[in-house]
């Protein structure tokens, strides 16, 4: 069961959040990431999203694909976010850039995750970490537009393997 109220309470107390997943990035871990920055944005938050590899070009029309960096522009985040990554290590190289006294959200969907955050979200009983935010998303009553909408279907279609698995 997913505690709604310490991601709410997470998401409030902070306004500037660093988001990342794992290394080798694919549809669940960028559509994650992509959908949880516009749900940020809209919130009024500022984030950015930080991955240690490239995406493959399959995934050029997912909203928002461009804003993803290998560096961060800011030094210094209030708060980080770890989506689909099972352990600290899975974010490769962005790790160097986390500072061990910034808050840690993880979120993820890995029966093998090593609970390395402050908050920990782990549902192993959903097939993506796109339907464990959609779910987050639904509780939190954010309305979901098409963007957002494309970027959850995106990691769920993937995950389960165009709903084969």
């Amino acid at each position: 069961m997913v505690n709604i109220r310490l991601i709410k309470n997470f998401l409030k107390k902070y306004n500037t959040f660093l988001i990342t997943a794992h290394v080798s990035p694919e549809g669940d871990s960028l559509g994650s990431q992509l959908a949880l920055a516009k749900v940020l944005r809209k919130m009024g938050k500022q984030c950015e999203i930080v991955n240690a590899d490239i995406y493959s070009r399959e995934y050029l029309f997912l909203p928002g694909i461009g804003s993803i960096r290998r560096r961060p522009r800011r030094k210094r985040v209030q708060a980080i976010i770890v989506l689909d990554s099972s352990n600290i290590e899975r974010v490769g190289s962005v790790v160097k850039f986390f500072d061990k006294n910034t808050p840690l959200l993880n979120i993820d969907h890995h029966v093998s995750n090593t609970c390395f955050g402050d908050i920990n979200i782990v549902d192993a009983n959903v097939s993506s970490a796109c339907e464990l935010l959609y779910s987050i998303f639904k509780s939190l009553k954010v309305a979901l537009n098409r963007e957002i909408a494309t970027c959850l279907y995106t990691g769920i279609v993937v995950d389960t393997g165009s709903f084969r698995y």
